[in-house]
């Protein structure tokens, strides 16, 4: 038997490559996960472009698609749109080492930069004591963007970005021209949430619901998955909806004054036992315990008609999100990465959501529980949902305009998917012509934290909690952080594969790269049918798994936390970036 050397191995994989990549299509999903998530796939677009995914030499890529989620935006959008960190990530695992901890060293200059606030000053004794010293900081930081998440991310972003000397990189416009050379031929997609529900801004006493077009007596219990699009000829938004549904249609409501839980029963809260996709109007109509009150003529800024039994407004179609125009890059990393919108009162069906997680764990507890715990939990929900910090940790349709009559809200794409992969799938089957007889290859890179369930990954599979759940139906996953019951709100059931996976099988698959935490693991699977999310029956797909596993946290907001984990996310990115057993398996699964 003849035993080739490694070079000549590695040779023969990078020729099969090439075969199968001139006639491939190849996509790139990936999950969210703050400055984690941005850090580590700056590490795999080098790892990628040393495998010959992506050549800056030639101004190619072969990558047809990627789709990114939250954190992981930050990235893409960065990667996609300024040429100065495009060159950073591809130059060397030294550059990307460099580029990570400038890029955190400058979010360190912007998170202490901010004036002390009066709100704050309250806080400069506290912040004299080293346990409390972050929090000074962190609330002057807030205060300095009036508490708007959105204003929050593009200054952050905004600082990097002038100490890689791409000054107009937030205001950059998100069309297929602006793209760099390299990325020019490759469609992007960014994954956020559009909440059912909103509180209108300039007139707080007024519920706004999203419903389909097709019938107006109905309107959405779930968040609604969402993707900006951006291909060569066109941008647009992409919904997870029956295309009979668009285009959306708005109806106002009372706002309530307080937050009941015994309200928001038609958005069937946790455990939603029988939920659906819609909320149950009729008992908002006809109960009197879930009724929201009436919306009186005077009211309407148009002076519109009151309807339906003198508490609904029809206004028609939902308001184009941004005004229409093509959004700047600051706007959508807003919106794909507001991790702190379940806290907002101005999307209440999600607040109530996610705290009727809790409120189950007290409602089936012990009496002391029920006693002690559920005012507390009720007083929490009113405080949340009447305060007005924390307005803009959910986005606006059109921030940095506020929102009216006719517009909607935007929260973290994590409360509709992880890694992006059900609409980026979709995507290709329902714009892009498909070809189901061929085998499409897709990398997912799930930057997750070390202790994270794999609740969101299974999602996309026939597996143990979505058994008996029609794909695109109303379905409650487990909780990604291990000990919670579920997840912060219910979701349309993302699967889109028909072969069974659970844990077990899952971590079978998994192979170690040698002296780091970094994991890959192949799967071949076959789609079915989930119309909601576009994607149709029939093709088969060669998935590479590629997980972090790291301790770094989501969550690096204050100065402290900014210094402890600037080193570990550069060497994240370098470690990824220079690790040659990951190219040859990178190249290996281009092979198969």
């Amino acid at each position: 038997m003849m035993v080739l050397g490694a070079s000549v191995r590695l040779g023969i994989l990078i020729l099969l490559a090439s075969v199968w990549t001139s006639r491939a299509n190849l996509r790139w999903a990936s999950s969210g996960g703050g400055q984690r998530a941005m850090t580590a796939n700056v590490g795999w677009a080098h790892a990628f472009s040393r495998a010959g995914l992506i050549d800056a030499s030639t101004s190619s890529s072969l990558f047809s698609a990627v789709s990114t989620n939250s954190g992981g935006s930050w990235f893409s959008i960065q990667f996609f749109y300024s040429e100065q960190y495009f060159q950073k990530v591809v130059e060397s695992p030294d550059s990307v080492y460099e580029l990570t901890k400038t890029w955190m060293d400058s979010y360190l200059s912007y998170s202490q930069g901010a004036p002390t606030s009066i709100i704050c000053g309250t806080l400069t004794f506290y912040g004299l004591i080293p346990g409390l010293k972050d929090l000074f900081s962190a609330c002057n930081l807030f205060c300095s963007v009036n508490f708007d998440y959105a204003a929050y991310v593009e200054g952050m972003v905004k600082t990097a970005a002038m100490d890689y000397l791409d000054v107009t990189l937030v205001d950059r416009i998100l069309n297929g021209e602006n793209r760099v050379p390299t990325m020019s031929n490759t469609d992007l997609y960014i994954q956020t949430s559009l909440s059912p529900t909103a509180v209108s801004e300039k007139n707080k006493n007024q519920l706004v619901l999203i419903g389909p077009n097709d019938d107006p007596s109905r309107a959405y219990a779930l968040f609604i998955p969402v993707q900006y699009s951006v291909k060569s000829s066109s941008t647009f938004y992409n919904y997870a909806v029956y295309d009979d549904e668009l285009p959306f249609q708005v109806t106002r409501v009372k706002a309530p004054e307080k937050a009941k839980f015994k309200q928001w029963t038609p958005y069937h809260l946790y455990p939603g036992d029988g939920g659906m996709l819609f909320a149950d109007f009729d008992s908002h109509l006809h109960d009197e315990e879930m009724h929201f009150g009436e919306l009186e003529a005077e009211d309407l800024e148009d002076g519109g008609d009151v309807t339906g039994e003198g508490s609904y407004s029809k206004t028609g179609p939902m308001a184009d999100f941004f005004g229409g125009a093509t959004p700047k890059a600051s706007q959508i990393m807003g919106a794909t990465s507001a991790t702190f919108a379940r806290f907002s009162g101005t999307i209440p069906s999600f607040l109530m959501q996610w705290l009727s997680v809790q409120r189950n764990t007290y409602i089936t507890g012990s009496i002391w529980e029920q006693i002690a715990c559920l005012p507390v939990l009720n007083a929490l929900a009113n405080l949340l949902y009447s305060n007005s910090f924390t307005t803009n940790f959910s986005i606006c349709s059109q921030w940095p305009e506020p929102c009216g009559k006719s517009d909607g809200r935007f929260a973290d794409g994590g409360n509709t998917d992880g890694p992006s992969l059900a609409q980026n799938i979709g995507h290709y089957h329902t714009y892009d012509e498909a070809d189901l007889s061929e085998t499409l290859k897709v990398i997912v890179t799930n930057n997750n934290f070390f202790e994270d369930t794999n609740a969101k990954f299974l999602s996309y599979f026939s597996t143990t909690f979505n058994q008996g759940v029609t794909p695109g139906a109303y379905v409650w996953p487990p909780g990604t952080v291990p000990g919670d019951a579920a997840q912060e709100n219910p979701w349309r059931s993302m699967q889109i594969f028909s072969d069974y996976l659970d844990d077990e099988s899952l971590l079978a698959a998994f192979n170690t790269i040698p002296g780091t935490t970094l994991t890959t693991a192949v799967y071949e699977v076959t789609t079915l049918d989930n119309p909601v999310f576009g994607v149709k029956a029939g093709q088969r797909v060669q998935l590479l798994l590629l997980q972090i596993n790291s301790d770094i946290p989501t969550a690096i907001f204050t100065a402290s936390q900014i210094t402890q984990n600037t080193v570990p996310l550069a060497e994240l990115a370098k470690t990824i970036a220079s690790s040659d057993e990951l190219v040859s398996r990178i190249q290996a699964f281009m092979a198969l």
